[in-house]
């Protein structure tokens, strides 16, 4: 059997064993979940900020202490905008 069957086999199966509550509260609201790759940056936003925020971080840190960093990060952060996302 190919990885493909198999996987194939687990698609059609799954569903008997992955039941969230959160999935099911969601439900009652008409709320649907959608699930998306961990840490995929095409898929979750949030990587993006990290990417930018740990570049900041990197080009402007010049002393290596942790409130250094700390107050770069937070200065990154805050200047987050919906166009710095795309």
């Amino acid at each position: 059997m190919l990885k493909v069957n198999l996987l194939e086999i687990v698609d059609q199966e799954k569903y008997k064993y992955q039941q969230c509550i959160v999935d099911e509260m969601a439900a009652a609201q008409g709320i649907t979940v959608l699930r998306l790759s961990p840490y995929h940056c095409d898929l979750n936003p949030i990587e993006l900020v990290w990417a930018q925020a740990k570049g900041h971080v990197a080009r402007h840190n010049r002393s290596f202490k942790m409130e250094e960093v700390k107050k770069l990060l937070l200065e990154s952060i805050s200047n987050v905008t919906p166009d710095k996302r795309a």
